[in-house]
């Protein structure tokens, strides 16, 4: 992004209240310490802070420009005479632009320069409840066997996020972003501002049911990704979902959902039915590979008996998931005309994100680091890499709550505990941490008595260091440890200082 103030202004719909017009930013900061020169600095609102408390300190840093929702007029700006004062410093090499909303003028400036300057930059819009982030690296990998690809950096995947990557998207030939939403209508406006030229929805489950209701509800959002583009979009689903399984262009306008927005629904999946099918799975040491068939459709819409092409696709990623996200990725590239061959050689290489799946090897131990998040579908595919282990001498999951489920949360919870129960033997330890947690327990003990046989012995832990303090004494060499939890549990900070700090 290179735009001048008086750009800035008008995407926005603000007023120049101080400074140049002719002030250039080149890039978009929300942190009052990071707004260094050329930075256009949106002080954000949150519940304890309103970043306008910073605009001074943000004008004695060398920001370009900068958005105020408090400050409608350079005679309320001299009021505030700290700031004023700081400005005055800067004469007119620093821009002050006056907004009625901050967040709101940050989705507009993004919304204007995607369709006046990147128009032509192919974007690939990632959501789903959970498999958004590692389907997002997925694509761009397979996508970057031919094209230079932007990705979403990190977690900016939200109201501001989004808005903020959109803007960084530069001479690339194509960008793969990831929308999150938790709210009600919060996918409308960050599609507009990345009108994704095709769409992926990882999966519908429960994350954020607390404030969506219903997974129906979180369905309706999840579909608003199609909304931004003005055109129709291709949207690809993961059809072993049970709740994308029977979505359909028919059932569309049940979704409240305009069909005219949309350009096709393409089933990805290992089930009947699917345009782009995977079969022959098979795990080695937790690593998944199969067998991926694209079929194409006759006129009339029903698929062709026979695939299009087949080719073998292998995974150094650990979890059945990691399948599910890598034949969605695969059916984008075909979709943008990517030899699929070199996309999956490219997948080939592709390792599970940081607190996401990763495996570590550590002092013989191995490590199974998926702490960043938590739902139940996760968790079981995060328990299945663990089963799957089968050279490891131990088993050891540890567990911790799953966080923003609702009304069902502990009923979700005893879930957990069947699942583990169903796979009695697989797992030798289970240590639990959190108050959710006694629910994974009651499930595992209603399922199987204590003294089945399999029942995996089972501890819970009321603090961090105690669990810590109990895995460095118990681990050993040949021990195959998961850790699986919701982000604000903790595990990652101890699987940090247990293993990430000892690595070598």
């Amino acid at each position: 992004m290179r735009l001048k103030a008086a750009e800035l202004s008008a995407l926005c719909g603000g007023s120049l209240i101080y400074g140049s017009g002719e002030n250039m930013s080149d890039h978009i900061c929300i942190d009052s310490r990071k707004a260094d020169s050329g930075a256009l600095f949106v002080p954000i609102i949150g519940e304890r802070v309103d970043a306008h408390a910073f605009l001074k300190d943000v004008a004695a840093g060398g920001a370009s420009c900068i958005l105020s929702s408090r400050h409608g007029s350079e005679e309320e700006l001299r009021r505030d005479e700290e700031l004023y004062g700081e400005l005055q410093k800067r004469g007119e090499s620093v821009s002050v632009i006056s907004v009625k909303d901050t967040v709101g003028a940050l989705q507009s400036i993004a919304k204007g320069y995607r369709r006046k300057y990147i128009s032509s930059v192919p974007v690939v819009g990632i959501t789903g409840s959970v498999g958004k982030t590692t389907t997002r690296e997925m694509t761009a990998c397979a996508l970057s066997c031919e094209k230079r690809v932007f990705a979403t950096k990190g977690n900016l995947n939200s109201q501001v996020g989004v808005p903020m990557m959109v803007t960084e998207i530069g001479d690339e030939d194509m960008a793969v972003l990831e929308l999150g939403v938790s709210m009600p209508g919060e996918m409308d406006r960050i599609a507009a501002a990345a009108a994704p030229d095709a769409a992926i929805i990882t999966n519908i489950g429960i994350s954020h049911m607390e404030y969506l209701g219903s997974r129906e509800n979180i369905l309706k959002e999840k579909l608003r990704i199609v909304t931004g583009a003005g055109k129709p979009v291709p949207v690809f689903i993961n059809a072993d979902n049970d709740i994308l399984s029977g979505l359909s262009m028919e059932g569309l306008e049940a979704l409240s959902i305009d069909t005219s927005s949309v350009a096709g629904i393409y089933r990805c999946g290992f089930s009947e039915g699917c345009d782009v099918r995977a079969d022959k799975l098979e795990l080695h040491e937790g690593c998944p590979s199969f067998r991926l068939s694209f079929y194409d459709r006759n006129k009339d819409g029903r698929l062709m008996e026979e695939p299009e092409m087949s080719l073998e696709v292998k995974l150094s990623a650990p979890g059945e998931h990691m399948a599910s996200d890598a034949i969605l990725a695969l059916a984008v590239c075909r979709y943008f005309g990517i030899d699929v061959k070199k996309a999956a050689e490219s997948l080939a290489s592709f390792r599970s994100l940081k607190g996401r799946g990763e495996k570590l090897e550590v002092r013989g131990i191995t490590v199974i680091n998926d702490s960043y998040n938590a739902a139940p579908d996760s968790m079981k595919a995060a328990l299945s890499v663990l089963f799957s282990m089968d050279q490891a001498k131990r088993r050891i999951a540890v567990l911790a709550d799953m966080r923003e489920l609702g009304a069902e949360s502990r009923k979700l919870h005893r879930e957990i505990g069947g699942f583990i129960a169903e796979n009695a033997g697989k797992i030798d330890s289970l240590l639990l941490y959190g108050e959710l947690s006694r629910d994974i327990e009651e499930g595992l003990h209603d399922a199987l008595s204590d003294k089945a046989e399999g029942t995996p012995e089972t501890l819970r832990f009321d603090s961090l260091t105690k669990l810590r303090e109990y895995i460095k004494t118990e681990e050993r060499k040949g021990d195959a440890i998961l850790f699986k939890g919701s982000n604000s549990m903790g595990l990652s900070s101890l699987v940090t200082e247990l293993y990430e700090d000892k690595k070598g």
